[in-house]
């Protein structure tokens, strides 16, 4: 991308929170590690993205995606969201490049644990990131990962953040952005190395 092309003539190197280009779409840079590099997509994902890759009846009038269409469902690990990210969408992504990545999400000592190439940001990476990161453009935010509540009577919350970069809970049946999260298998230094 742009970014990889700027620091090849300035011999410079990427660094946390950094924004590149990758498969059509600008990351943030939220994780560095030795051969792996974790990116958050800058902001959500257009809604000509949405529209491509979600089906119609999980879409609300602003076309933000419902997390379940039923409101009971808390868990990313049985969300048409996860499944979508990892199959339409990963479909036009470098797999070659990524990591599948384990997370455990948990609520009222129920854990779930699940390995996904694209997921959510988490809640626990949103307490670690700067609220600069987080905000986002739109009057609403978008979902996380992370279950909020579950009641006796079958009513389900999510985690979402806002467009300011607060962190909020609300009915799954509510229409949030859709934020993505991946992980490359490089060290994203190596990708101005591999361009040359």
């Amino acid at each position: 991308g742009k970014e990889i092309e700027k620091l090849e003539k300035q011999g410079g190197k990427l660094k946390l929170y950094d924004v590149i280009e990758w498969c059509g779409y600008e990351w943030y840079i939220i994780n560095l590690k030795d051969n792996e590099t974790t990116l958050f997509m800058k902001d959500k994902m257009p809604v000509s993205r949405v529209e491509k890759y979600f089906s119609e009846r999980l879409l609300d009038s602003d076309k933000d995606v419902k997390f379940d269409t039923k409101g009971k469902n808390p868990w990313w690990a049985d969300s048409e969201i996860r499944f979508t990210l990892n199959s339409l969408f990963l479909d036009e992504l470098d797999v070659e490049q990524m990591n599948k990545m384990t997370t455990t999400v948990e609520l009222d000592g129920q854990e779930r644990t699940t390995e996904d190439y694209v997921r959510l940001i988490t809640e626990e990476e949103t307490e670690l990131l700067p609220q600069e990161i987080l905000k986002c453009s739109g009057q609403y935010g978008y979902w996380t990962m992370s279950p909020s509540y579950f009641y006796s009577w079958f009513v389900a919350y999510e985690l979402y953040v806002g467009s300011t970069g607060a962190v909020y809970y609300n009915h799954t049946w509510n229409g949030y952005g859709v934020r993505p999260v991946i992980n490359l298998n490089t060290d994203v230094n190596e990708l101005i190395k591999l361009k040359k």
